[in-house]
């Protein structure tokens, strides 16, 4: 399989298209979406683990209450 900059080499070649480069503010908006999707999955780590904690918590719960563990 070739790689995506094979890819994009063939491409120009063939189109005669010429790269340009991105502007300041196209950097900074991917820069911003860059942490934002670092940010998000740091959040739903935290999310998951929280509520693997809650619902561990209801079950030890439900134990001591004497309650027959759900399958």
């Amino acid at each position: 399989m070739k790689q995506e900059s094979e890819i994009l080499d063939l491409l120009i070649q063939k189109t005669g298209a010429t790269p340009i480069q991105a502007t300041p503010q196209e950097l900074e908006e991917q820069n911003e979406i860059a942490e934002f999707k670092m940010k998000s999955e740091k959040d739903r780590v935290e999310v998951r683990d929280k509520l693997t904690r809650v619902r561990r918590e209801e079950e030890l719960l439900r134990l001591a209450r004497g309650e027959v563990p759900a399958a």
